[in-house]
């Protein structure tokens, strides 16, 4: 795919960015930019996709100045599917994931927390799961740079208060190194002010070594005896954490449920519970360089094989892929007529439908359609019906729903099964699942519009069999179905 990933920061670029590239996507990035910029660079790139991750620095300026509204209606205008990695969930999603998402509406999410995936598709917005990782091919083992050698490493901004653990981390891992004769560097903004935070604990200036471009991280991670990976929450690892183990670097990070998890500590890394234990560790690793050369060389060998972007995004980019296909514009054949019958709630029900706990409504419909009330409560009820398909062809459902109160409404299920002409299953064509909280009271007009395409039909393929069950739900409220079409389409 051509890809058009909006992102200033190297952290982005030589991440994922240069990730999509070796699995052969073809990606151009764009920093700065204003809605013009962008919209010149879509004519030009033709991108299939505009990629985006959060925070980065584009994204905080245009929404303090109100301007990603203008930046939203370019990418709509275009028609462009708008992936965006929430890489700050769960930590930051109310904070900034939540409010960008509200404003950018962007077709997919992927999110590194599933705590937050509820969240995404109560906006309407797709998301699944994936988590940070590392670009082997940037982060990887290189000679030593003199001017980067030392005993032990801190790459990282303090960030001393935000998080579960960041407090704690910085505490162990980083305080108890200031009173000791060992060859410290810290990079990063605010160390000079440790202070503030740390009563009395004041890092001497020889120690602070300024921001690091991103580009020589890894050789900073490479010349170092130790390195120190600071954490922020306890079910998460930092992407600097993956970084150190790719570039070759010894690990020497807290103990936390997700490093216990995800590494094995005293075999790809070392991990510290206090001041006192970080520096009995850091004085036995540096007396014991064979042990530390070899567990650092478990934890290269570690994050290529589980935490390389490459092989994540491999498996994730399938179900990239289909929702990237739903949101291309659909082209209807002009001779296409709705194929199932009745399909506008304007006929008995039993003409066309094989219905239970269900019954027509005249008077509620969407744009003058009438529609079928599903029973409320801890009822299940269904409508069915038999249609006729074509081996080898696509086809467009789309149905709209709404709730009857203020009650939630109940959970749908939508399936498409495939049959031969002896009445047996083939497969599924289609199978979809809204939740009780997408339908809104009928009386607001506001309409749920469902949209989906089949799988393309199999050879031996009858007939399908369409089946829209609302399924029990306590206290729920009755919900209609409205204006339900299948069209063959041409993708």
């Amino acid at each position: 795919m051509k890809i058009l990933a909006l992102m200033t920061f190297d952290i982005f670029r030589f991440s994922l960015g240069a990730a999509l590239e070796k699995l052969g996507h073809e990606v151009k990035y764009l920093g700065e930019f204003d809605a013009s910029d962008l919209e010149k660079e879509i004519l030009d790139f033709q991108p299939d996709m505009v990629i985006d991750m959060g925070w980065d620095v584009w994204q905080q300026d245009k929404y303090q100045d109100g301007e990603l509204e203008s930046i939203r209606d370019i990418i709509k205008k275009y028609q462009l599917f708008h992936l965006y990695f929430a890489e700050e969930d769960w930590l930051h999603f109310e904070r900034w994931s939540k409010r960008y998402c509200k404003i950018m509406q962007p077709s997919f999410v992927l999110t590194r927390s599933p705590l937050t995936i509820r969240g995404y598709e109560e906006m309407g917005i797709p998301a699944t799961f994936f988590d940070v990782g590392t670009n082997p091919d940037f982060h990887k083992p290189s000679a030593t740079n003199p001017e980067y050698a030392c005993d032990v490493a801190v790459v990282g901004t303090g960030n001393f208060t935000i998080g579960e653990i960041r407090y704690k981390s910085v505490n162990d891992l980083v305080v108890p190194l200031i009173d000791t004769d060992l060859d410290v560097k810290i990079w990063g903004r605010d160390w000079d002010v440790l202070d503030w935070c740390y009563l009395n604990k004041k890092i001497p200036e020889h120690m602070l070594k300024g921001k690091l471009p991103f580009t020589e991280t890894p050789s900073v991670f490479s010349s170092a005896k130790i390195c120190i990976s600071l954490q922020t929450c306890n079910d998460q690892l930092s992407s600097r954490t993956l970084d150190i183990l790719s570039s070759g670097g010894f690990l020497l990070t807290s103990n936390t449920k997700a490093v216990r998890e995800k590494l094995l500590p005293g075999v790809n890394c070392a991990v510290t519970n206090s001041r006192e234990e970080t520096l009995e560790l850091v004085s036995y690793y540096l007396q014991n360089e064979q042990e530390r050369i070899q567990i650092a060389s478990e934890g290269h060998k570690t994050a290529i094989e589980k935490f390389s972007y490459q092989k994540s995004l491999s498996t994730v980019w399938p179900e990239i892929e289909r929702e990237w296909a739903r949101n291309q514009p659909l082209q209807l054949r002009p001779s296409s007529q709705n194929l199932i019958k009745n399909g506008d709630f304007k006929e008995p029900l039993e003409l066309d439908w094989v219905t239970h706990h269900a019954e027509l409504v005249e008077d509620k419909g969407y744009r003058g359609s009438g529609s079928i009330r599903f029973m409320d409560g801890e009822e299940n009820a269904f409508i069915q019906q038999k249609v006729t398909v074509e081996p080898y062809k696509n086809y467009l459902l789309t149905a709209w729903l709404a709730k009857e109160g203020e009650k939630v409404g109940a959970p749908i299920n939508i399936i498409i099964y495939y049959y031969t002409k002896d009445h047996e299953i083939i497969e599924i064509g289609l199978y979809t699942s809204l939740f009780s909280t997408d339908t809104s009271d009928v009386s607001e007009n506001k309409w749920f519009g469902f949209r989906t395409v089949t799988l393309n039909v199999p050879e031996n393929t009858d007939y399908a069999q369409i089946l829209i069950n609302k399924l029990p739900h306590k206290d729920s409220a009755p919900v209609l179905l409205s204006l339900c079409e299948l069209r063959e389409i041409v993708l």
